[in-house]
């Protein structure tokens, strides 16, 4: 039986603290200069946040050579975007089959790096389980296509190591769980310590790690893991996400412009994309509501609505409630624009000129020789940024 290598990217592990161990065996190395090498310095933390994660996946894992990489050596509370690539080339350069990490980013500013070593890891056939935030917004590495990003059950609507597995997930997470009833940080929840995210990362991790033994590639997995995951319908799905997703979205929507565009199919140019690569350009976060799903470029498919039975206004309520964004686009028809400027939803719209039958300052038209440029500065004028 071959032992898998898995690695773990966190703070480091005090494996003489970790009980159920077995045939497990511990190799520890450290982040620092720019490079990946091994530590003779001992984690004394019996409660490091590695050392509480690594906890869970060894008592659920089949025997395994664990990779602890600490990545956080001289930090608090703070993770260090540069020390996360470097700890993952490594994973990449040395063979492991099976990444384990409980942390992320939560701005996809820092993430062109990052996106590049996920490719990277996928082609090699490496597993990667990574945690959502414990704000459960939209967080890198978790929300990548390639990743399976978990989050844990906080409502409670699970028992006893019970997981959905959303196999086209709106932010990107694939997996709720819950932990079993028998996990080893029972004594943390009777101090009244809530489990979070983190520990539902080693849980899966481990379920994998068993999945990797007999042979399985990421598609099988994802496949087995849909197989024994408890069924939710899409309904279902979006009031559960409404649950956890933090409930801010009425300051939210006040303070994030959210741009309607009534966009001409019949040009060749498109209007919305061009507007949204300018705003990328100057700096800002901008989410585009269209007809395609790409995380990784905040990009999000109005198919959405048919398929989870949710209005526009709800769509947009998760997309600024989950994202870090400073502007939302979103495509509508000409049917829609009537409607919602009896709303009042969006804050501005921009209309094709033949359409434009108002004098509302709120209103934007554009022609089919349009310049993006000059589109921009009028909002950026209008919202006096």
């Amino acid at each position: 039986m071959r032992m898998l290598k898995v690695a773990f990217i966190d703070d480091g592990i005090n494996e003489n603290d970790i009980s159920y161990k077995r045939g497990h065996k511990f190799f520890h190395y450290i982040v620092k200069e720019d490079s990946v090498i091994e530590s003779n310095d001992k984690i004394v933390n019996s409660e490091s946040h590695g050392t509480l994660c690594a906890s869970v996946f060894v008592k659920y894992a089949p025997d395994c050579n664990i990779y602890d990489i600490n990545i956080s050596p001289n930090e608090k509370d703070s993770i260090n975007v540069r020390n996360v690539n470097i700890a993952l080339q490594w994973c990449v350069g040395n063979d492991i089959h099976l990444i384990s990490m409980s942390l992320g980013i939560l701005s996809m500013i820092d993430i062109s790096e990052l996106r590049n070593i996920i490719d990277t890891i996928n082609l090699k056939g490496i597993i990667l389980v990574a945690s959502c935030s414990n704000t459960n917004k939209v967080t890198y590495p978790a929300s990548l296509d390639n990743v399976l990003g978990v989050r844990y059950d906080s409502q409670y609507s699970l028992k006893n190591g019970e997981y959905y597995f959303f196999n086209s997930a709106f932010d990107g997470i694939d997996i709720t769980t819950s932990l079993p009833v028998d996990h080893p940080l029972q004594y943390l929840e009777n101090q009244n310590i809530k489990m979070t995210n983190s520990f539902a990362v080693p849980y899966i991790a481990s379920r994998v790690c068993h999945y990797l033994m007999q042979g399985m590639d990421m598609i099988e997995i994802r496949k087995e893991l849909i197989k024994r995951s408890k069924h939710i319908d899409c309904r279902g799905y979006y009031e559960f996400l409404k649950e956890i997703i933090p409930k801010s979205c009425e300051t939210l929507m006040n303070d994030i412009p959210i741009i309607g565009i009534v966009v001409n199919r019949k040009l060749k140019d498109s209007i919305q994309h061009d507007l949204k690569e300018l705003f990328r350009e100057e700096g800002y976060l901008c989410a585009l509501l269209d007809d395609k799903n790409d995380i990784s470029k905040i990009e999000f498919s109005r198919e959405w609505e048919n398929q989870y039975n949710i209005s526009t206004d709800e769509m947009i309520s998760l997309i600024i409630n989950s994202n870090i964004i400073d502007v939302l686009l979103v495509v509508i028809t000409v049917e829609e624009f009537e409607k919602y400027i009896e709303k009042k939803l969006f804050d501005m719209y921009l209309v094709p000129h033949q359409l434009s039958m108002s004098n509302d300052s709120k209103i934007i038209d554009y022609t089919a020789t349009y310049d993006v440029k000059v589109i921009f500065s009028k909002i950026i004028k209008m919202f006096d940024w």
